[in-house]
This record gives structure tokens, C-alpha cells and sequence, in this order.
């Protein structure tokens, strides 16, 4: 799981926030701004998801944007409960400077999950863009553990 939704307490700072992020018209008006926001690393990746985003700036993928912003207070985006039964090994890869899901709510998944390892890079909200190497280093040995131990 990568900076992971679903683990937060929809308080009431969460539900205003995703009610205005999910208003078109401030989803529209934040289109460039917000990703700029929480991307807090620069390279070519980042460099090419925002012009990405600033390119495919649309009535319908604003309407989606936003329709996706307000589900995140819906009783069943929350899966704290549900994570508790994971019997997976689970990889936790948080950005340690994520301004949307902070680092927080990732120590918070690790203890719901049983078996379960945080592990953090020095990013914002999206560490396989933002840092691929250290993010590669991360989760490529544990594929490979987990491999080796389902052969």
C-alpha cells in the first residue's frame, strides 16, 4: 500500500475538506495547485504527471476528480476494520512530507495490520514518482521474500 487512504478518522476537518475538494468548481479552480501541493519532490516523473495533469484538464475529469473526493467520507472507504483481517505479509511505503495522508496515518495502518512494515521515503504523497529508486529498493526485496517464501 502506498500512501494509503481508508485509514483515516473522518472527523469533521476531513469532511469539510473533501466536501470542498469535492465541489467541481474548486476541483477545477485547484487543478494545477493541489498536485503541486502534495507532489514535494521534482524530478522528470513528477515533471511529467504534472504537465499530464495541466494537459488533461477537462469538464469530465474534473467532474471524476471531484465525484472521487467526495466518496473518501463514505463509511465504506473506511477499512480499518477490514484491515485487521489482511493475512498477507503487507508493505506500508509512506511519504514521510505527504501533506494529504500524513506519515501518521501510516504508523496508524501499520499497527491495524497484522504482519504488516512501514517503511518511509523523504517524498510527499506519491514515493514511487517522486523518489523510484528508493522506492524500487523498498518494494523489490520484498516481492522477492515473498516470493521465495510461496515457492
Amino acid at each position: 500500500m502506498v500512501d494509503s487512504g481508508g485509514f483515516i478518522e473522518i472527523d469533521t476537518k476531513t469532511k469539510l475538506f473533501c466536501k470542498f475538494k469535492g465541489a467541481e468548481f474548486w476541483t477545477g479552480v485547484l487543478w494545477n495547485l493541489f498536485p503541486s501541493y502534495y507532489l514535494k519532490v521534482r524530478n522528470d516523473y513528477v515533471n511529467g504527471i504534472l504537465e499530464n495533469i495541466k494537459n488533461n484538464k477537462s469538464k469530465n475529469s474534473i467532474s471524476v476528480n471531484a465525484t472521487i473526493w467526495r466518496s473518501f467520507v463514505s463509511p465504506d472507504h473506511d477499512i480499518r476494520e477490514g484491515a485487521k483481517n489482511i493475512l498477507a505479509p503487507t508493505l506500508l511505503v509512506w511519504g514521510k512530507n505527504d501533506p494529504v495522508i500524513p506519515i501518521e496515518i501510516g504508523k496508524s495502518a501499520e499497527k491495524i495490520i497484522p504482519n504488516s512494515k512501514l517503511m518511509v521515503l523523504e517524498t510527499g504523497h506519491i514515493p514511487f514518482a517522486e523518489d523510484p529508486e528508493g522506492f524500487l529498493k523498498i518494494v523489490v526485496p520484498f516481492i522477492e521474500k515473498i516470493s521465495l517464501n510461496n515457492k
